[in-house]
């Protein structure tokens, strides 16, 4: 019988008996082999039945917003793992992963905040990726880089500013050898999220970034490496302040430790 490779993720797929008959013997069979996956197997069997213990009214059942968007990120980059288990084991499947990384801290299982601190960094955390997908694609384009030019930057300052809650000036950036383009509107989780876009003399796009957010956050400085992208992110309040940008671009840590008193002196 052919061997199968056994992360966490499969792991409590097996625990919550979500696995197909074939895939289901292949795990068995495994475990049965090796006293340590068969130990952790174990363990994701008791923390799916404590879920289903503690999660035992319907109004328990909700898994948090911010939670769902990590499994969910989890879930698109194993699209084959996807397939297998098909759609209607989600529910299951981002239960049991939260109870599990929130046990066992895996690195390669969804973590649940231990604290506001950590929930706040996590937020931050959350809003970064979100904004370096839009990054990524915007930043290919040549005509249509931003939204609304820079020739119209009272109205940017005024029509952003209204979105987001929060009044700023669009600052010049020349010391940094930032040109300014223009801004444009983005949403992460239905909450409006202003963009300023420069670019540097290489032509690649730098982009300031206001998001306004649920909570009262006050994360410090994140920082996150994405292929050749690289982002900085804290919360302040209700916003979170956001660079993001090539990583060839040295400036993008202090950019971002200046704002947002960069965005109130324009």
């Amino acid at each position: 019988m052919a061997s199968l490779t056994i992360d966490d993720t499969l792991l409590v797929a097996f625990a919550d008996g979500e696995l197909d008959a074939l895939t289901t013997h292949l795990v068995a069979e495994q475990i049965a082999q090796d006293p340590a996956l068969a130990a952790r197997a174990d363990a994701f069997r008791h923390s799916a039945e404590l879920l289903r213990q503690a999660l035992s009214s319907p109004e328990q059942l909700a898994v948090p917003a911010l939670l769902a968007a990590r499994v969910i990120r989890l879930t698109h980059a194993r699209p084959a793992f996807s397939r297998r288990i098909g759609t209607r084991s989600w529910g299951g499947i981002a239960a049991a992963a939260a109870v599990a990384g929130f046990i066992f801290g895996a690195a390669n299982i969804v973590k649940l905040p231990a604290s506001p601190a950590n929930a706040q960094h996590a937020a931050v955390e959350h809003i970064l990726d979100e904004i370096a997908d839009y990054h990524g694609v915007f930043a290919a384009e040549t005509e249509h880089l931003v939204e609304v030019p820079a020739s119209r930057r009272a109205h940017l300052e005024s029509w952003l500013g209204s979105r987001v809650e929060y009044a700023f000036k669009v600052p010049d950036l020349k010391s940094f050898d930032l040109h300014f383009e223009g801004g444009r509107l983005l949403a992460v989780d239905r909450k409006p999220v202003a963009q300023l876009i420069y670019t540097g003399p290489d032509g690649k796009p730098v982009a300031l970034c206001i998001a306004l957010t649920d909570g009262h956050l006050g994360a410090d400085m994140v920082q996150k490496d994405d292929g050749d992208l690289t982002m900085f992110g804290r919360g302040e309040g209700k916003h979170a302040f956001v660079v993001v940008g090539p990583a060839s671009n040295r400036n993008l840590g202090t950019l971002a430790r200046t704002l947002p008193e960069l965005l109130a002196r324009g």
